[in-house]
């Protein structure tokens, strides 16, 4: 892997920014067992894995972009409330996969590729929440699968049949108000 960054180091209340990851034998970015962490501007292109991986980390924002990797751009293993904005271009297997995760946040970016779906839930991963997220070439008609989600057609549907306050519960349900 280029670089890991695990719980013996760091463990809470970290900022990681500025930073790129390019052609490692693994993944670009491992972060292990990490706590409120914001990762800001990076970037992670042609590793022969993923381009970031998030394992068993919580409350985790990543805003930065992966290109051209060999797995996923994003791979996010036994965690929950991660946040990511993310513009994933052509990353082999697709943009992103959910292991065992939940709470997980799409917010904004670009998910685009040729191969695979843009988004992958595996072993009882749930609360998926896509929100403003563009999907583009072969992800137009391979967006979500294995995984249930809340997507922007989803919030759209529930604003218009539920008036107009609502906010996003942490259980994934459309909370409104009259």
């Amino acid at each position: 892997d280029g670089a890991v960054i695990d719980s013996q180091f760091f463990t809470t209340s970290s900022i990681f920014g500025a930073c790129y990851a390019h052609s490692n034998g693994g993944s670009g970015w491992l972060f292990k067992k990490l706590y409120y962490v914001d990762i800001i501007g990076m970037a992670s292109d042609s590793n022969v894995k993923h381009g970031y991986e998030f394992h068993g980390c919580r409350s985790v924002t990543l805003h930065g972009g992966a290109e051209a990797n060999g797995k996923k751009a994003l791979f996010i293993k036994d965690s929950y409330g991660t946040v990511a904005t993310i513009g994933a271009v052509n990353n082999l297997e697709g943009a992103v996969e959910l292991d065992a995760s939940f709470y997980t946040t799409l917010l904004g970016g670009i998910l685009t590729g040729t191969s695979g779906t843009a988004v992958t839930g595996v072993n009882g991963s749930n609360r998926l929440k896509i929100i403003g997220t563009g999907m583009e070439g072969n992800y137009t008609a391979n967006r979500v699968s294995g995984v249930d989600v809340l997507d922007d057609q989803a919030i759209s549907t529930a604003i218009q049949t539920n008036g107009k306050n609502w906010s996003l519960g942490l259980s994934g349900a459309l909370q409104t108000s009259a």
